[in-house]
């Protein structure tokens, strides 16, 4: 029988499948980003507390809306997010501005100078309209038009995970686990 560890490891290393709870932050995001006049918005908690799981949650329920596209900054070190590398981000952003709203998913941004990224963000607002900003930070950034700070699911929500999670393990794969 494995122990709680090794089945946590297991099924947290699995890409999940289902999402629970967090409906009234999927409507607030929903609201600023799709509806909404507003164009950026940060979600905010700490490691684990499903920043990601939310971000991928809203890309899927709302992708059709973003018809110039949903695109990821890239990992890259605080370095070579400098100067030259917004101007690039905003080239970039010419690319598909006639094509309609476009989404720009900034995560993990406390690794981030947050200079860089607060004029990244104020460029954005200043000269992309159609370019909405959906970024992920442990800690809290100025510069965003809302912020969302999550903490843990309920008991029941985490259950549910659980559960959902444990359902994609085959036959042997449960037993090593129990």
């Amino acid at each position: 029988m494995a122990n709680f560890e090794e089945a946590f490891k297991f099924v947290m290393s699995q890409p999940p499948i289902y999402f629970a709870g967090r409906q009234r932050e999927l409507a607030t995001l929903k609201s600023v980003l799709v509806t909404g006049s507003l164009r950026t918005a940060l979600i905010v908690g700490q490691a684990g507390t499903g920043k990601s799981a939310l971000v991928g949650e809203f890309i899927g329920q709302i992708s059709t809306f973003f018809v110039g596209g949903i695109h990821r900054l890239p990992q890259l070190s605080s370095e070579l997010l400098n100067e030259r590398a917004v101007s690039h981000i905003l080239k970039w952003g010419d690319r598909n501005l006639h094509a309609g709203p476009s989404l720009f998913i900034i995560e993990d941004c406390e690794h981030y100078d947050v200079g860089v990224l607060r004029k990244l963000i104020a460029d954005i607002q200043r000269t992309r309209p159609d370019l909405r900003v959906l970024a992920t930070s442990r800690s809290h950034l100025d510069g965003f038009d809302t912020e969302l700070t999550l903490g843990p699911l309920t008991a029941d929500e985490m259950r549910l995970v659980w559960q959902s999670n444990l359902l994609r393990l085959d036959d042997a794969e449960y037993r090593k686990l129990y």
